[in-house]
């Protein structure tokens, strides 16, 4: 073909032009690689639309030369502006470049822009390069020069990459490009699609404008995003993901860490597990969490929770608009509320909590002095140690060790008139106690300041902060050692010092104050409350009533005529006597109130605080744990009796709202009953369903008025039995109680306890009804969770029982669905995991291997049992030491002490914990081990059987469903699927519908029932193949050709034996038939060795299973046995049949159908059909 042309590219019409004629002669013949790419051409061609649709003769003469180019061009073509590379098979399309070299692909508007690494690496498997790089001045694949900064994480200095230099000059492109970093190994599989992207790392996907993915599975999308660590995620203008699987949402959102997560406009998590939510939100501490407004959590563990709330200190709490919590343990709920001293708590709009164990309540304020203090209602102020004032705009000012007035002396008491007071001999008494006061202060104060340093110490060699010790075991058991001497020192001082000031203030405390003030007025002001309902005082340190004091003027007056004076409420209640404040820093107001343990605060009517540190603001209110915290009418904070446990701090808000061991219930008739739990909103509730249906067919009783029916005798019993030693010491303290409230008492402590050990008690059979939904959330009106660890969020949201794990969002969402469903298999009817195995074999791990895993973990298992034991054991030697005086003494005296001598009892602490340690160390090698081993059994499997409860959306039930929209393109196979991936698939399935290569084939049958090879599963054999309406393959490689045709007969089997009218017998008779046994017997000795040569292989993958040579010798084996099965095929194949290889069946010999195979030409080899005519001749 000859034909003169020129083409050149038209810049206005974006398309090829003929302008004149060139002569070219091709000589070579098509190869079947040009007509591939030929066909590729073609089909791009039909891709331009109308431009393409009919050519002109000129247009066909540049078609016809561009076809014959490429049949001479090694494969290549190239259509539109772009570099073609003519030594390898690559495409180009318009601005579009294959590099022809390393399966890299490049699109977009300047082909120079695009780089892409071209590498295999270690990370990689298949083709190397294999990158994508879409767009204009991309990079996929290459690394980058990255930008770093220095940055303290999980309380270590460290380096996080905050960006990757694009300085680089390139023609063509204004902006400087990507600055590639030449000593760094190139990747593979990266994408970057869009202008000025980057994509370094296997999975690595950048899209957008200036965004960079410079880690495996990073993605950054957007402008300017950056995703600079492993599995993080960006998504937004210029927002940034720099630690291992990070998520950062929103623009100029940051998080820094691993597992840290920034949602909003600037947010910034920046320490491991940190959460920061909002609009210039900022968690900066570890598992800190920040949302709301330019809220800010800025230490360990720390809750920010509102706009403009701040928690700084490890473990504070902030709630509220512009709350602060700034030390640690610090609590501030509530607008403008704050608290900056430790342990301090600032409840109510505006409340302010400055001091050291401090409280304010109401817009109440304590001042930095007012370590301890505690100030309620609005305006009101405590400004020294101790203090308290109750009541609007009250201060309290006065500290303690204050001399109350001397009415006979008409000024203050002091050390000489309390003597005078008592009697002979007692001003030097008190004279004394203050020498040894004065001598024991500053060695206290010392011993204090020792035991600190010890622990500090300890936790900056644990951290490897500046200055401190290495961290070694040796290290780390002399600085136990030192702690554990420091602390008994300064318990054995504070105890000496605490008996000391004791007996003082037994003699001086009706006249000298030995803590500050209590106010409910301002004397600076002169503004004052009466204090109203107060019963007559009975002891000297009670406070007296007008009645009292009314009697004493009528004395005074001469008149004898004194009468009973009532306040409200009845003489029979509680309180009645001013004693329900019990202990130490305890207040009680109200009929029938009662506070018994230390620091605990009682407010209202039958208000109950029995825990220590515990606050209760209500009517008939419970507050029994540690640091409880119950508010409102009948409300219940039910913690623990222990003072260091995780049911500690248990919070109640709100009418009828119970919350139990450690968990926060607000709303009414809010019940957290799990451990750990949440219930936020009106109804919300977690617990077991039991407990829920009861208190409903109760209608009025309460949940906690409804546990006096689970203390019948058995279990009151069972737990005195468990816990000798607190019922000895509450039946102690209550003896020193009035009857009625020593009673109540023990009732409420028995209760408290039976809440915490329903779950792990023998009887009665609330066991199980009472099972702890630990760490459970249900949040929003009605919201309920009959399970633990599960999640229901939404107006009458719910997870059903046992349903661990699951979660239920939105509206009446239901949860129903528990762990281990077997999802939609599309190729087969399998419905778990085991038949789904069957099906797809290849799929996660062998059989054999699964149950050898299956073994091993259930002996790890059956070893953490026995270890846990171990360790229960060693707890309770450290615990009450006193039980264990015989293998004390056993101990001390093989390490050359006695029994009670001098740091016997330090030695016999560090020794236990010494083996707590070793303990924990090897349970954590197991752990590991049993993670790896778990990991393994489940690889494959998670994207089938769900692991965890189902999250729920809807209510299957009651037919309720949700959209879930913007959900990006699922990229693992356990990723959500959305809706355009679903259209590709679609689209997919139509063109291979529309081009299919299958044609001229057919089966015309109505028959669809079982059985009837419909669903095109009568090939049930491996290999097998089954054509036509009831057709069935049973047997492996075997073949059945028609109706009601089957396989049924194996491979390997011996054919006729014309010599003596039988089968031949095996594969020794054929060669003996054949005249070579020689050749047959080789064979099978060299068939022997190879065998042997398989199995040795086997054994030893098998010891290393991961070790890459060893699995290549195994394959190598294989292959060397197989070649020689071959050659034994090729002697025996006339003969015998293969073995894996079933018969091909065209009719059903059970029944009898037989079919003619007509059209056979005559035979040729050994191997080949004979026909009807090569019979005749045989016959003639």
């Amino acid at each position: 073909m000859n034909k003169v042309f020129k083409v050149i590219w038209n810049e206005t019409k974006h398309d090829y032009c003929v302008v004149s004629e060139i002569a070219h002669m091709y000589t070579h013949s098509s190869t079947n690689r040009s007509k591939v790419m030929s066909c590729l051409v073609a089909f791009l061609l039909s891709l331009t639309g109308s431009a393409y649709a009919a050519l002109t003769p000129d247009q066909q003469a540049v078609y016809d030369a561009v076809i014959q180019q490429l049949a001479q061009t090694s494969g290549t073509a190239a259509l539109g502006k772009a570099k073609v590379d003519n030594d390898k098979e690559t495409l180009s399309l318009g601005y579009v470049q294959w590099d022809g070299k390393h399966g890299n692909l490049y699109l977009g508007t300047k082909a120079a822009g695009n780089e892409v690494g071209t590498s295999q690496t270690q990370y990689t498997h298949g083709i190397s390069g294999s990158n994508i790089a879409w767009g204009s001045g991309n990079v996929a694949g290459l690394a980058l020069e990255a930008q770093t900064k220095e940055a303290t994480v999980d309380g270590k200095k460290t380096n996080i990459i905050t960006g990757y230099k694009r300085e680089r000059q390139a023609d063509g492109f204004m902006i400087p490009l990507w600055n590639i970093n030449s000593s760094g190994d190139a990747r593979s599989y990266s994408t970057a699609i869009g202008f000025l992207n980057a994509a370094y790392g296997v999975g690595a996907f950048s899209v957008g404008q200036y965004s960079a993915a410079g880690a495996d599975s990073a993605f950054a999308g957007g402008y300017g995003a950056l995703a600079s660590a492993k599995q993080a995620f960006a998504f937004g203008k210029e927002v940034k993901a720099m630690g291992e699987n990070s998520v950062a949402l929103g623009e100029k959102s940051e998080a820094w860490a691993t597992n840290s997560f920034a949602v909003g406009n600037t947010a910034k998590a920046q320490d491991v597990g940190a959460v920061a939510m909002g609009n210039s939100a900022t968690a900066s501490g570890k598992s800190s969490f920040a949302a709301g407004v330019k809220s800010k959590a800025t230490a360990y563990s720390t809750v920010a929770l509102g706009d403009n709330a701040e928690a700084g200190g490890n473990y504070s709490v902030a709630m509220g608009h512009k709350a602060k919590a700034t030390e640690e343990n610090s609590s501030a709920v509530g607008a403008w509320a704050k608290a900056t001293g430790e342990y301090s708590s600032a409840l109510g709009a505006s409340s302010k909590a400055f001091g050291f164990l401090s409280t304010a309540v109401g817009g109440g304020k304590v001042k930095e002095d007012g370590d301890r203090g505690l100030s309620m209602g609005y305006g009101a102020q405590t400004t020294v140690a101790d203090g308290v004032s109750v009541g609007s705009d009250s201060v309290a000012s006065r500290s303690g060790n204050v001399y109350g007035y001397n009415v006979l002396g008409g000024n203050a008491y002091d050390t000489e008139s309390i003597g005078a007071a008592y009697g002979q001999g007692k001003k030097e008494e008190i004279e004394g106690y203050d020498r040894s006061l004065a001598e024991k202060q500053p060695q206290l104060e010392a011993a204090e300041v020792a035991y600190h340093k010890a622990k500090q110490d300890l936790d900056d060699m644990f951290h490897g902060r500046s200055g401190a010790l290495e961290f070694t075991s040796a290290n780390r058991e002399k600085l136990e050692a030192e702690i554990e001497r420091t602390k008994q020192v300064y318990e054995n001082l504070q105890k000496e010092f605490d008996e000391i000031k004791a007996k003082r203030n037994k003699l001086t405390g009706a006249y000298l104050s030995s803590s500050a003030a209590v106010s409910v007025g301002n004397e600076e002001t002169g503004m004052t409350r009466q204090i109203t309902g107060v019963a007559a005082g009975t002891r000297d340190t009670d406070a007296v009533n007008v009645a009292q004091l009314k009697a004493l003027n009528k004395k005074v007056d001469g008149k004898k005529d004194i009468h009973f004076f009532s306040s409200n409420g009845l003489d029979s209640d509680i309180n009645y006597d001013n004693q329900g404040a019990r202990a130490g820093f305890t207040t009680a107001i109200g009929p029938d109130a009662m506070a018994t343990e230390e620091n605990s605060q009682a407010f209202g009517f039958r208000a109950r605080a029995i825990g220590h540190s515990s606050i209760v603001f209500g009517v008939e209110s419970t507050a029994s744990g540690a640091r409880d915290i119950a508010i409102g009418y009948g409300t219940h904070a039910v913690g623990s009796d222990n003072t260091n446990t995780s049911w500690n701090d248990t919070i109640a808000i709100g009418f009828d709202a119970l919350s139990r061991g450690g968990s926060f219930a607000s709303g009414s008739g809010a019940v957290a009953g799990g451990s750990g739990s949440v219930a936020l909103g009106s109804g919300a509730y977690v617990g077991t369903k039991w407990l829920d249906d009861e208190t409903q067919k109760a209608q009025n009783v309460t949940k906690w008025v409804l546990t006096r029916s689970f203390l019948d005798k058995g279990l009151r019993d069972e737990l005195k039995a468990k816990f000798p030693e607190k019922f000895a010491e509450w039946e102690r303290r209550a003896k020193n109680m009035p009857d009625a409230m020593g009673s109540d008492y023990l009732e409420q402590k028995l209760r408290t306890l039976a809440m915490e050990q329903l779950p792990q008690m023998t009887s009665p059979s609330m066991k199980d009804k009472m099972k702890d939904m630990g760490s459970s959330i249900a949040i929003g009106r009605g919201a309920k969770v009959y399970s633990a660890f599960a999640i229901a969020i939404g107006s009458e949201a719910k997870v059903g029982e046992n349903l661990d794990d699951a979660i239920a969002l939105g509206n009446q969402s239901l949860a129903t669905r528990n762990a281990g469903g077997f999802g939609y298999d599309p190729t087969s009817d399998a419905k778990t995991w085991t038949a789904f195995k069957k099906v797809h074999p290849e799929v996660g791990v062998g059989a054999a291997r699964e149950q050898e895993i299956t073994r091993e973990l259930n002996n790890i298992e059956v070893e953490m049992n026995k270890m846990g034991n171990e360790y229960a054991a060693w707890i309770d030697k450290e615990q009450h030491y006193d039980n264990y005086k015989e293998e004390r003494k056993a101990y001390a005296e093989s390490h050359g002490s006695t029994l009670g001598g001098n740091n016997e009892w330090v030695d016999w602490i560090v020794h236990v914990r010494n083996e707590q340690q070793k303990l924990r160390e090897k349970g954590q090698v197991l752990y590991d081990k049993f993670s790896v081993l778990q990991k393994e059994l489940n690889s494959g499997k998670g994207a089938w059987v769900g692991g965890k409860a189902a999250l729920a959306i809807g209510n299957e039930e009651a037919g309720v469903t949700r959209q879930i929209t913007g959900v990006a393109a699922g990229t693992k196979d356990t990723d959500a699927v959305n809706v355009a991936q679903l259209k590709v698939l679609n689209t997919k399935v139509d063109t291979l519908s529309a081009n299919s290569g299958v044609h001229y084939f057919s089966v015309n049958s109505s028959e669809t029932g079982e059985g009837s090879n419909y669903k095109n599963d009568g090939a049930k054999g491996v290999h097998a193949v089954a054509i036509g309406a009831y057709a069935t393959a049973d047997i492996a490689g075997g073949v059945a050709l028609g109706r009601d045709s089957t396989a049924k007969r194996e491979g390997g089997l011996f054919g006729y034996n014309p010599k003596n009218g039988a089968a031949f017998v095996d594969g020794t008779a054929v060669a003996e038939y054949l005249g070579k046994t020689t050749e047959y017997d080789a064979l099978q000795t060299e068939m022997t060795a190879k065998k042997k040569a398989v199995e040795e292989a086997k054994k030893a993958l098998k010891e290393n299973a991961a070790d890459t040579t060893k699995k290549e010798n195994l394959n190598k084996a294989y292959q060397a046995l197989e070649a020689v099965q071959q050659k034994e095929n090729l002697l025996l194949g006339a003969y015998r049949s293969a073995s894996g290889y079933g018969a091909f069946s065209v009719g059903n010999e059970e029944k009898g159908i037989t079919r003619q195979i007509t059209g056979v030409a005559a035979g040729t080899k050994d191997t080949d059909a004979v026909n009807v005519a090569q019979l005749k001749v045989l016959n003639t």
